[in-house]
């Protein structure tokens, strides 16, 4: 019985082959990359059946410096838009020691609350929260010319839980996000 199921396998494995190879050459993938400053607008097109596919994001990704001189990644921040009929999201990737039920709050220089992200999942070495960003909300966002702040909750040095607050530069952000509204705007309303 084993030995027919894997012939079954096989023979339909062999037949779905050639479908899947002509569908990978028929999917073209381009991506383009620009800076604004320490932000990054990063676009991916993709063509797949004759129908064009267009995601694009703005992304900031701040470094600690190891013990041993190394700079490796701990906190990223990224706006995106995968759908231009869908709201823009902003994302935190943040450790994976981090203690994130309460949320990631990003906040202007003031520590006035512009938004928090919720938990999506950890994967890697990091944890990714997430939310819907409002016109209202990128408004502030824009506004923003010096820092804001993310906060998440982490364990410190000596163990002890405390509020991790990072500043983010904003020089350049408003010059790529309006470069990205040019790659996908957002559908115009209707009255």
């Amino acid at each position: 019985m084993t030995r027919i199921l894997t012939k079954a396998a096989c023979v339909l494995a062999l037949s779905l082959a050639p479908s899947f190879a002509v569908r990978a050459q028929d999917a073209a993938v381009t991506t383009s990359v620009s800076n604004w400053g320490p932000w990054f607008l990063r676009c991916t097109t993709r063509v797949d059946d004759g129908k064009t596919f267009k995601n694009c994001q703005i992304d900031f990704t701040k470094t600690a410096k190891q013990n041993d001189g190394r700079e490796i990644p701990y906190l990223g921040v990224i706006v995106q838009r995968f759908d231009p009929t869908k709201p823009l999201k902003i994302r935190a990737n943040v450790p994976l020691m981090s203690i994130i039920p309460a949320g990631v709050k990003v906040q202007d220089k003031d520590k006035k609350d512009i938004t928090v992200l919720s938990f999506d999942m950890c994967r890697g070495d990091m944890c990714e929260t997430s939310a819907d960003l409002t016109d209202a909300q990128v408004k502030n966002l824009l506004k923003i010319t010096d820092n804001m702040n993310v906060t998440f909750r982490a364990f410190g040095q000596e163990g002890k839980l405390q509020d991790i607050t990072s500043e983010i530069p904003m020089k350049g952000f408003a010059e790529a996000y309006a470069a990205m509204m040019k790659e996908m705007p957002a559908p115009s309303s209707k009255k």
